[in-house]
Formats: C-alpha cells, sequence, structure tokens
C-alpha cells in the first residue's frame, strides 16, 4: 500500500488522506477504530499517535503527550512530506491544516488538559525523540521488556523519516 502511495503526485495523496480523514470522521467508523485500538492497546505497552487519544481513546493511559509545532511550521513539514511543489498542492496543505485546526480546537484543548505539550517547531527528528523518551522514561512499567519495544519502534520511526527526507533532498 505504501509503496503505491509513494509513486502518487501530491495532489493525489492529498486527496487520499482527506478521503481517508472524511471515512474516520462517521460515528460507527470512528467507534469501531476506537474499540480495536482500545483492545490491542489493553495491556500497555504501545504509542497511539491521535489528538482524541488522551480523552477519549485511550484516558487511562499512563503517558500522554501532544506534539504541536507553529502554523507556518506544519504547512512547511506538510509540503514537504508530501513532496508538494505544485502551488494549488501547497494551498490545499495550508486550507487543510487551518480547517483541521478550527475543527479539532476543543478537542485539542481538553487533551492539553491532561497531556504533556511538545512543541516541535524549531526542533529536529532527534530532538523530538529525546523529548518524548525524557517523558516516557520516568514512567515505570511492569515489564521493562517493554520499554525497550518502545525505545526500539521510535528509533525506527526516526530512522525512517531521516531516510525519508535524505532522500528527498
Amino acid at each position: 500500500m505504501n509503496f503505491i502511495y509513494k509513486k502518487k503526485n501530491s495532489q493525489e495523496k492529498l486527496q487520499i488522506e482527506q478521503k481517508a480523514s472524511e471515512i474516520s470522521k462517521v460515528p460507527k467508523i470512528r467507534n469501531i477504530i476506537n474499540e480495536i485500538i482500545q483492545t490491542i492497546t489493553k495491556n500497555g505497552g504501545y504509542v497511539v499517535v491521535e489528538c482524541d487519544a488522551t480523552t477519549k481513546i485511550l484516558p487511562n493511559a499512563r503517558v500522554k503527550l501532544i506534539l504541536e509545532a507553529d502554523f507556518e511550521t506544519q504547512v512547511y513539514k506538510r509540503a514537504k512530506q508530501l513532496n508538494a511543489e505544485e502551488f494549488e498542492a501547497i494551498r490545499k496543505v495550508f486550507s487543510d491544516l487551518l480547517k483541521r485546526d478550527v475543527d479539532s480546537f476543543n478537542l485539542v484543548l481538553e487533551a492539553k488538559k491532561v497531556a504533556t505539550i511538545i512543541n516541535t517547531s524549531d526542533l529536529s527528528i532527534e530532538q523530538v525523540v529525546a523529548k518524548i523518551l525524557s517523558c516516557v522514561l520516568w514512567v515505570r512499567f511492569s515489564d521493562y521488556n517493554m520499554l525497550h519495544l518502545i525505545i526500539f519502534i521510535l528509533f525506527v520511526f526516526v530512522y525512517t523519516l531521516h531516510a525519508h527526507f535524505s532522500e528527498s533532498n
């Protein structure tokens, strides 16, 4: 799936992501997705990336983090991630991010009440991971092997992002 996705131009990628976003907003589908996430993560040791994970999906999670960045940084990173060079694609990224921020304003406010906020605007990927790890490491896991798994997953994530951005430059 990812292989096919990479061959798409930035306009096609935006359309795919917009459709996925629309589908995930359907309450029945969203509830099923949330139940699946809750079932998979019930024994802990997982990283879930979703704004409402802190308040709705996993309200009892031991570590809750919100990664945020200033709006200009979000647009730049998103356009770069999509390899968006066409003006229309960048304009679409801008308007989609603005709409997302407006739509999720209350959700983000609720999440910020219970989560640690990490502003990533001026941070490298390595610095973001270091901040995440510093928040996670203080938590005592009943099985320390899970901590090693999380560190490994974060390492693979950072390595993949680094390789992706190195190839695109």
